[in-house]
């Protein structure tokens, strides 16, 4: 959401009333954000990430993949390698936020398909605790299943499960 100051003044918004989602950022007080006059302090990038795109970090290297559906814009790492997610928004173990303005179920449910085909260990969300794979394929196995539309033509048949 870069250079989105609603969504960002929303989003503080949204986590001031959900108390356990969110840590209150040091620098607002409780109840003391306006979306209105919310402003974001803003820096060039130096460079702009891509899907597959891989950070070099020496003792390891991170893949972008692109997870849309919480917002058009969301990322997350991962290391194939050990099979890490640094998963930010995209997924943790909480009451997930898919109906903010920004965004967009149907976008959410393939991204989910992806993570359901991803093989993981270890989740490092961007809210709540760490997990590992049992949790990770319990969690997207119930939003897929939570969000699905059993009516709907194009979800009838389609497996709730895609491990390997």
């Amino acid at each position: 959401m870069p250079g989105d100051r609603h969504a960002h003044g929303q989003m503080a918004q949204v986590d001031h009333q959900h108390g356990d989602h969110v840590d209150t950022p040091p620098f607002i007080k409780r109840g003391s954000v306006n979306v209105e006059t919310y402003r974001l302090t803003a820096c060039e990038p130096t460079q702009i990430l891509n899907e597959g795109d891989v950070l070099d970090l020496g003792d390891r290297a991170l893949e972008v993949l692109h997870l849309p559906g919480y917002s058009p814009v969301r990322i997350a790492l991962y290391d194939p390698k050990t099979q890490e997610l640094f998963s930010g928004d995209v997924i943790y173990d909480g009451e997930l936020l898919d109906t903010l303005h920004c965004s967009h179920i149907p976008t959410y449910l393939a991204t989910y398909d992806r993570l359901a085909r991803l093989p993981v260990e270890t989740v490092y969300p961007g809210h709540y605790r760490i997990f590992g794979k049992d949790d990770y394929w319990q969690i997207v196995d119930d939003y897929r299943r939570s969000r699905r539309s059993p009516s709907c033509p194009s979800e009838v048949g389609k497996p709730q499960n895609d491990r390997a």
